[in-house]
């Protein structure tokens, strides 16, 4: 910041532990070597005395001797969240929001917003061996933080990640670049990246000699998305008359370059209409299958040579498996669609990492818009608001209402600013504290002033400043002048009492704004 370069420090900031469970699957080198090469064998967890104690609380007998069953994984599995919801907690309740700019000017995101969690993301122990919809990544599912977690393969997690926007904005905060191999690394990054991640932090990216390159083909990836197509061949007519086969089907191998697909394109013979048909994509050998209806409006005003189908969301694909395409029509009309040259349907698959990326923005916003109001709701009806912090919070709920997550995310971030203790910054010669009627005057420098209480008719404001120098502080005709020394906190009452008052000239509540 002193160099000048504040804006590379980045607003977000992660609990940086790495939860996770040391058992088979996690790297036990250093144990094997110190036990004379033997390794340990059926090694499931490290069973403490206090976990196994917290279990029983709640009726669950971690026993591993008889194994585990589906509930003293499942226990195991949330248990990994309490110390990521312990880390947000402690650091949310340290990071006051940012202080308010005299004008008044808001800030457009909080840093205690953006507390990213970060356990161990890839599928394991306690679920890896018995059930594939649980991985650790959701033990970065926690109140008050937005999710993080460590992982490096693109291909192995977008699965998860496409789950994981739907829990607001998204982060990697720690990408272990060691481990991954080229095609991981590259395909790790841009699904990141389409799946709305916020930031990643690369660790160890100095063992690859070539960590450059990979970046390069990453942003190449974003800007040229991949794709795999068949061009119209020269048997793209059908015969006169003959019916072409319905459903139509392609299959084809993922290539290297692809981890998924949203944008499936048509080649259709110039002239031919359609009634609308079915388009399903799946995976051959896991029959995991997305089917969307592509209506009868939409044909008509697609181009006439083709027809570009946008999925509802970006289906994984792993280099190497099979997938099958597939039209299929109640009403197919004679050489309607136009074939490659191994008389199965031309068409391009391709991945829109941009387009994806918007998508899982517009997700995350409504996400975060929803969390942020029912935090601040439940922080108000635990200590009441000001009117003000009540008034912006409604404007915030309203905007929500609205159907505009972005805007009432931006007008919580406001109300957030303004619930006390309400910090504001305040450079010479001063200025009010809007939206409350507190007036502070440094003599010389610039002060944070912090508005702890604020009442019908008592109000108190703590004061701090790097140099020393005095202060005035004024609310209506309430006035006190106090002397700040530097580094030292210094708290100023202002009681109005029975002093006569006007009341909407010192911003006392006669009904709510």
């Amino acid at each position: 910041a002193a160099a000048g370069k504040a804006r590379l420090l980045p607003i977000e900031i992660s609990t940086g532990d790495e939860s996770i469970y040391w058992a088979k699957g996690v790297d036990d080198r250093s144990y094997t070597k110190r036990n004379g090469d033997v390794p340990r064998a059926n090694l499931m967890a490290d069973f403490n005395p206090f976990t196994v104690t917290e279990a029983l609380g709640d009726r669950v007998h971690l026993d591993p001797r008889d194994g585990l069953d589906n509930t003293e994984r499942w226990w195991l599995h949330q248990n990994l969240a309490k110390q990521q919801q312990r880390l947000a907690d402690w650091v949310f309740a340290a990071l006051p929001a940012e202080p308010v700019r005299l004008g008044p000017v808001y800030s457009p995101d909080l840093m205690r917003r953006n507390v990213f969690t970060e356990p161990y993301g890839m599928p394991t122990f306690p679920f890896a061996d018995i059930n594939a919809y649980h991985p650790l990544l959701e033990a970065g599912y926690v109140r008050g933080a937005r999710p993080g977690a460590e992982y490096w393969s693109g291909q192995t997690m977008l699965p998860w990640l496409l789950k994981q926007r739907e829990m607001g904005r998204t982060a990697l905060p720690n990408m272990e670049c060691s481990v991954a191999s080229d095609p991981e690394f590259v395909a790790c990054l841009q699904a990141a990246y389409a799946t709305g991640v916020r930031y990643a932090t690369l660790y160890n990216w100095w063992q690859r000699g070539n960590t450059a390159n990979l970046l390069r083909e990453v942003a190449a990836g974003i800007e040229a998305p991949a794709g795999i197509g068949w061009e119209p061949g020269p048997s793209s007519i059908s015969a006169a008359g003959e019916p072409q086969p319905n459903p139509l089907k392609r299959t084809f191998t993922a290539p290297k370059s692809m981890f998924g697909a949203n944008k499936v394109t048509l080649f259709r013979n110039s002239g031919e209409s359609h009634s609308g048909f079915r388009l399903s994509l799946r995976d051959v050998e896991s029959k995991h299958c997305m089917t969307l209806w592509v209506s009868a409006p939409t044909m008509e005003q697609a181009d006439r040579e083709k027809v570009e189908v946008e999925l509802p969301t970006l289906f994984p694909l792993v280099p190497g498996k099979s997938y099958e395409v597939e039209t299929e029509s109640s009403e197919m009309d004679s050489g309607t669609w136009a074939l490659a040259s191994d008389s199965m349907p031309a068409m391009r698959l391709l991945a829109d990492l941009q387009g994806e990326r918007g998508r899982s923005l517009i997700i995350q916003d409504r996400r975060d818009a929803e969390d942020i109001l029912a935090d601040i709701g439940s922080t108000h009806k635990q200590q009441p608001p000001t009117i003000y912090a009540e008034q912006a919070l409604d404007d915030a709920r309203g905007l929500m209402a609205a159907g505009l997550p972005r805007q009432a995310y931006a007008a919580a971030i406001q109300a957030e600013q303004v619930t006390l203790p309400a910090e504001f910054s305040v450079p010479a010669p001063g200025g009010r504290l809007e939206p409350y009627w507190i007036t502070v005057t440094p003599s010389k420098h610039p002060l944070s002033a912090t508005i702890v209480t604020y009442t019908g008719r008592f109000a108190a404001i703590t004061l701090m400043s790097a140099e020393a120098q005095s202060a005035e502080v004024q609310w209506g005709p309430a006035k006190s002048v106090v002397q700040l020394a530097a580094g030292v906190a210094a708290e100023v009452s202002l009681d109005l009492g029975s002093m006569p008052t006007r009341r909407r000239a010192i911003g006392l509540p006669t009904r709510k704004p």
